[in-house]
């Protein structure tokens, strides 16, 4: 009955990401079985009227029905409608406390239905009530568990979960709404492991220690585990069965189940990548070479009119012609009439399979062949998204290598405007340790402004290029920082985990390393972590720099 209103009181509301399902919810209310009664039938009109733009005609009118001396006798399903119309027309009002106050009398009426549960749930987000949200979610996770993921989405849920950590006087409410979306198996697409974490640690609060390992069984990425065992707030946890929670260990399966997933999908480079990159940070780089190498060998054509055979066939574009200009020796061959390509994301996934190949010569020590291996890289990606992530990979690696002119002609075609936030935040590091590198002070400067003013999402790259410009005070006080937020503290804890080299021989990068364990040995560097965590070695690669 409702379904054209409730498509108008959600359009409006960016709180909550609702798909089909309150409309179908409301087709099956009480209401549907007395659907010739007539006052359905004038709350049908009074929709009408909302969708034809007399919102305030349609309020008073419904309001007076609610008012009037035969409203008491009416059936279950006629207060209830009314009760519901009321509230999607304050809704579509922007009077969403008003709305909530008529789906609780609707709610009143009939018990819990699932469409009365949504719409109150929307009414809650545009208050900005987090603890009626809170409810709402819960309410929802618990009651019909199928309905939260149509309902929920991940943005807003996450920025529900940073407005209310550390809030005292919701944090049981919280806990308990976290465990419901767990148990109710919400997965939007997107990492969750922040949400299990965050349980994690309201459930050892609350001495649930079962409860809180339920949550912590939830975390697969090894570098959450690593945080889970830093972070002194889960010592209780941990303290029992450290093993259980095994950073190396969760990488090894990481990478054996990436292993099925690719030759599940034998026709697909998108997998080979994944894998690569899982044996990588598993410090396996031979074997990620002997992945790519095999992948390689099957991509390329049976004979190329190019010098190097590394280089795949593509058009030449307007990337290709500006990355050509900044480094001649990219080549643009056409394959041989007939020929097909060998995997069917070949296009867009090449320059990833040799990025990574550059990765596993860097990591064991090759720079020469790593740095040659990710020039060749960048005539793969002609296609702006990729073209910009290995132009920025690329810089990296000459950063690393002391050789700051060549880091700055591979990012010189880049703009700030061009990038996204991350991508822009990525420049500016390798720009400041080039400048860093070539003594221009006044540069540096100005990269570094860049990344203080954006420091919220880009503390880790503030804290590289400070160390890269030898402010070393400043680095330590945004670590510092770090440790200290309950929101960065998890990232600041694997952040200065004793990690293998992804950069071996690679000259900068060896005074880079050493400058790192002057600032993690600070005094004032080693109270802040022995105040909330702790460090270890592991075995494993950060490949993400």
């Amino acid at each position: 009955m409702a379904a054209g209103v409730l498509a108008l009181a959600f359009a409006g509301c960016g709180a909550t990401r609702v798909a089909a399902a309150p409309a179908q919810a409301s087709a099956s209310e009480p209401a549907a079985a007395s659907a010739d009664s007539p006052m359905l039938k004038a709350l049908r009109d009074q929709l009408q009227r909302v969708a034809a733009g007399d919102s305030a005609g349609a309020l008073a009118t419904v309001q007076g029905m609610i008012a009037g001396p035969d409203f008491p006798k009416a059936s279950a399903a006629d207060r209830h409608a009314a009760y519901q119309v009321l509230g999607q027309i304050q809704l579509k009002r922007n009077d969403p406390a008003a709305a909530l106050a008529a789906f609780d009398k609707a709610i009143a009426v009939t018990g819990t239905i699932v469409g009365d549960w949504m719409l109150r749930l929307n009414a809650a987000a545009l208050m900005k009530d987090d603890a009626e949200v809170i409810r709402g979610v819960t309410m929802i996770a618990r009651t019909w568990p199928d309905r939260l993921l149509p309902v929920l989405g991940l943005d807003y849920a996450s920025s529900l979960l940073r407005r209310t950590r550390g809030v005292a006087a919701l944090a049981p409410a919280r806990a308990d709404m976290l465990e419901a979306m767990l148990h109710a198996g919400w997965r939007p697409p997107g990492d969750l492991s922040r949400f299990w974490y965050d349980l994690a640690l309201d459930e050892v609060a609350r001495g649930r220690l079962d409860a809180a390992g339920r949550a912590a069984d939830a975390l697969q990425e090894p570098r959450w585990l690593m945080a889970v065992r830093a972070d002194r707030r889960l010592d209780p946890l941990t303290r029992a069965n450290p093993s259980r929670y095994d950073p190396v260990e969760a990488q090894d399966r990481k990478a054996a189940k990436s292993r099925l997933q690719a030759a599940a999908l034998p026709d697909r480079l998108a997998p080979i990548v994944t894998l690569a990159t899982d044996l990588l940070e598993a410090n396996r780089p031979a074997e990620a070479l002997a992945v790519l190498d095999a992948a390689l060998a099957k991509a390329r054509p049976a004979a190329l009119s190019v010098s190097d055979p590394t280089l795949q066939w593509r058009k030449p574009g307007r990337a290709a012609q500006a990355m050509a200009a900044v480094d001649p020796r990219l080549d643009w061959a056409k394959p041989q009439e007939g020929q097909s390509l060998a995997f069917r994301d070949q296009d867009e996934q090449l320059a990833y399979v040799m990025d990574r190949r550059a990765r596993a010569l860097a990591m064991q020590g090759r720079p020469a062949e790593a740095l040659t291996q990710w020039i060749d890289g960048l005539s793969q990606s002609p296609k702006g998204g990729v073209a910009a992530v290995m132009l920025l990979n690329t810089g990296v690696a000459y950063d690393r290598a002391a050789l700051p002119d060549e880091a700055l002609l591979r990012t010189k075609i880049l703009t700030v405007p061009a990038l996204n936030e991350a991508g822009a935040a990525q420049l500016q590091e390798v720009r400041a340790c080039a400048y860093a590198q070539q003594g221009q002070a006044v540069s540096l400067a100005g990269a570094l402004n860049y990344l203080r003013e954006h420091v919220a999402s880009a503390r880790p790259l503030l804290i590289r290029a400070l160390i890269c410009g030898q402010e070393m005070g400043e680095a330590a006080q945004v670590l510092i920082g770090m440790l200290q937020d309950e929101d960065t503290r998890p990232g600041a804890l694997v952040l200065i985990q004793g990690l293998s080299p992804t950069y071996e021989g690679f000259a900068y990068d060896v005074e880079l390393r050493r400058r790192w364990g002057l600032l993690l040995a600070r005094p004032d560097v080693l109270a802040a972590i022995a105040k909330v965590g702790r460090t270890e070695l592991y075995p494993l690669a950060d490949i993400s720099r």
